[in-house]
């Protein structure tokens, strides 16, 4: 760890193990209460249910919802909901730990690396901005994707930047190696963008002959890790041939370059950055700042700060659009607000002009966002539970199934999986079986009809859906829905699906 006068930082009073301690108080008033008050939301089941799966069927290696094989995404996340829930049992809370574990773990990593590279003054000042970056606030309190994919890209970034301006130890480099077989297993190549990013900037701040004898070394290590992967990858495929099943995919190309899209591409980096506002504002007043008296530090504030911008421009090349897949970038913006922090309180002359204000403000504004993650937390769980969530209407449509019954369903899956998981919850606790299945729609294929006396759940909103047409303009062209009886319909957020109990039909599908 650099000495405290490298940075110009006056001492901090607390020692380093005070400042995590109390970096975690601020993670659970901020992140972990009241996780598990509101119903499963969103995108969230899409997680949760196939961790949850994976524990009743005890298949680890191929992730499945509704005894549908699933595999828009990596099994890390569900594999993390299901190690949570074997802990904490199935519940909303277990599901969300996950999310909020990752969180504050990404927190933990930017107070122990800002400690190091700039001086333990500033540790627990760029853990907390991590928290109170408003940009991560709704992914830490929510069973998504985004927090542990984001701490593990965080991870492997910061080792990677460390390794190449510092001497790497074997445990640093390996190290490296799993976080980045945790970030891919989590999100595949999502990630990859903020590693090339990482360096390109250690070569940016340091040219490429002082890193070369480590960047072989850290190749070495990536190769344990892509190798990790890669025998996952084979053992699943190996299992998925055996189990002669068709999984619903979803390329990374669909993310991609798309014509419709090329001035939302253009402009993405300016759209990530304005997303992590306020804290944004540091990656404008760097350049404007005089660098540090200690090189090592300012150094490696730069790589931080190159790192970011870097990535959002591969993020760019590559065709993304949506600034929330350039989240893992922007995972570097509280060690980039430090270090404007510290180049403003510790440069080589004085700060002067809008970045000397910014300074002079932060202290008001850490506040203001301090008000601000609580009053997210409360209005976040009210909305979801309210507003977002398909508990409510998935419990009251439970209610109305017999026991016994299967109910199929496709795009209602597809968008919002928890109706189905609370209707069998639902129906358990009133002693009646129900067998929920995801059918999918194919092209060319009939389409999936129970047999009789089971119900087929379709959408009927008219939002988009993905690749195929509307389910029941299709089922009535077929003359499939002809004399069945609506027996519930709802909404749920923005959608609306309607249930058929069968009557006089032969499956067209296998059961």
């Amino acid at each position: 760890m650099y000495e405290q006068a490298q940075t110009g930082a006056r001492a901090s009073a607390l020692p380093l193990r005070a400042q995590v301690l109390l970096l975690a108080a601020m993670a659970v008033a901020s992140t972990w209460v009241g996780i598990g008050s509101s119903g499963i939301s969103q995108s969230e089941g899409h997680r949760a249910i196939p961790g949850w799966e994976m524990l009743r069927r005890g298949e680890w290696l191929i992730t499945s919802m509704f005894e549908q094989v699933y595999l828009r995404k990596p099994p890390g996340m569900p594999w993390a909901v299901a190690l949570s829930s074997l802990v904490l049992g199935e519940t909303e809370f277990a599901a969300r730990a996950v999310s909020a574990l990752a969180t504050t773990a990404g927190a933990m990593l930017t107070l122990l690396y800002a400690a190091r590279w700039f001086g333990s003054a500033w540790g627990l000042r760029a853990g907390a901005a991590y928290l109170l970056l408003p940009l991560f606030w709704a992914p830490g309190r929510s069973a998504e994707i985004e927090a542990l994919h984001n701490t593990f890209t965080l991870a492997t970034v910061l080792l990677v930047i460390d390794a190449l301006l510092h001497r790497a130890s074997w445990r640093t480099l390996i190290a490296a190696g799993l976080a980045l077989a945790g970030m891919i297993l989590t999100k595949g190549p999502a990630g990859l963008p903020c590693v090339g990013a990482a360096v390109g900037a250690c070569v940016l701040v340091q040219g490429w002959g002082q890193s070369r004898r480590t960047a072989v070394r850290l190749c070495l290590t990536a190769t344990l890790g892509l190798g990790a992967v890669g025998l996952f990858a084979l053992l699943a495929a190996a299992r998925l041939r055996g189990m002669d099943a068709s999984p619903v995919l979803e390329p990374p190309s669909r993310f991609l370059w798309r014509p419709d899209r090329i001035g939302q591409v253009l402009l993405l980096p300016i759209a990530a950055i304005v997303s992590a506002m306020p804290h944004g504002l540091a990656l404008a007043a760097v350049p404007a700042l005089p660098p540090l008296a200690c090189v090592r530090a300012d150094r490696a504030g730069r790589a931080a700060a190159w790192a970011l911008v870097l990535a959002l421009l591969f993020y760019m090349v590559l065709g993304v659009s949506n600034p929330r897949y350039a989240m893992p970038a922007l995972t570097l913006t509280p060690l980039v607000v430090v270090f404007a922090l510290c180049r403003a309180s510790a440069g080589l002359a004085p700060a002067r002009g809008w970045p000397a204000a910014m300074v002079r403000a932060a202290p008001a504004l850490a506040c203001v966002l301090a008000v601000g993650v609580v009053g997210h937390a409360v209005w976040f769980e009210h909305r979801r539970e309210t507003r977002t969530s398909g508990r409510e209407i998935g419990r009251a449509l439970g209610e109305t199934l017999e026991d016994g019954s299967q109910i199929w369903a496709d795009d209602l899956i597809d968008t919002r999986p928890e109706v189905l998981y609370y209707a069998r919850q639902r129906a358990a606790e009133l002693g009646r079986q129900v067998r929920p299945l995801w059918m999918p729609r194919r092209q060319g294929a009939p389409l999936p009809m129970p047999a009789d006396g089971h119900y087929l759940a379709l959408r009927d909103d008219d939002w988009p859906r993905d690749l195929l047409p509307p389910e029941v303009p299709q089922y009535e062209a077929a003359g499939l829905l002809t004399g069945q009886p609506i027996v519930f319909e709802g909404p749920v957020h923005k959608f609306h699906f309607r249930v058929y109990q069968i009557r006089g039909a032969e499956p067209r599908a296998k059961e």
